[in-house]
């Protein structure tokens, strides 16, 4: 993301993925697909909710 309106608290995430578009963003905004695969081997991932900017 190359963006001059980033602020200098943005986290900015690049990465490229062999995966149809669709099933990243499920993987990304459903919490049951967020919780199984972030996070480092064993870690668990207690997820609420999730919210977050759509762009």
């Amino acid at each position: 993301m190359t963006d001059a309106q980033t602020s200098q608290d943005a986290v900015v995430i690049e990465y490229s993925f062999d995966a149809p578009r669709d099933l990243i963003w499920q993987m990304w905004t459903e919490p049951e697909h967020f919780k199984a695969w972030y996070g480092p081997q064993g870690a668990t991932i207690p997820v609420a909710r999730l919210a977050g900017p759509c762009r």
